[in-house]
């Protein structure tokens, strides 16, 4: 994890139309971009809402 953003709405919420939608911690995931496609020497960087992100095992 890079940085911690803060909270948002959850956008799977907001795309059903719940309200009010679950609020949940928004975190900056930084990857290597090798590790997402299996070339490249820089870094992508994801904003991704808690209920998406998995514990490294």
């Amino acid at each position: 994890m890079a940085d911690a953003g803060g909270t948002s709405p959850a956008p799977d919420d907001r795309a059903r139309g719940l309200r009010p939608p679950r609020v949940e911690a928004v975190c900056a995931v930084r990857f290597p971009a090798a590790q997402l496609w299996g070339e490249g020497e820089h870094t992508v960087t994801v904003d991704l809402w808690e209920s998406y992100l998995e514990v490294d095992s």
